[in-house]
């Protein structure tokens, strides 16, 4: 007895077919994928070369922001908003409004 198998070449049969169909299609749906990840690294290399741009602007621009901060901690604690500021304000409002004393109310 001559033992012929499923799919032989002389008489395709429907399982050869469909393992055919099936084996083209895996190949298909694997180009897809490859062109997928494909698009998505060139889009990732993109972004990260973003990325990398802007970290580099914010060290040039944060040692500008921690003096700006020291400055502003230092000008702006209430010892020194009091002695400049409210003590310039004093000048300013005794030059135009000059205090007069207060007259007692006569019933």
């Amino acid at each position: 007895m001559e033992r012929t198998s499923i799919c032989s070449k002389d008489k395709p049969s429907l399982v050869y077919n469909i393992a055919s169909i099936s084996a083209i299609l895996s190949f298909i749906i694997l180009l897809m994928v490859v062109f997928y990840s494909s698009n998505a690294s060139n889009q990732m290399d993109i972004l990260m070369a973003e990325v990398q741009q802007v970290v580099a602007d914010i060290k040039v621009v944060l040692p500008d922001v921690k003096n700006t901060m020291a400055r502003l901690k230092k000008e702006c604690n209430p010892e020194n908003i009091t002695k400049i500021y409210l003590d310039q304000m004093d000048t300013l409002l005794s030059n135009y409004f000059p205090q007069q004393p207060m007259q007692p109310r006569g019933n």
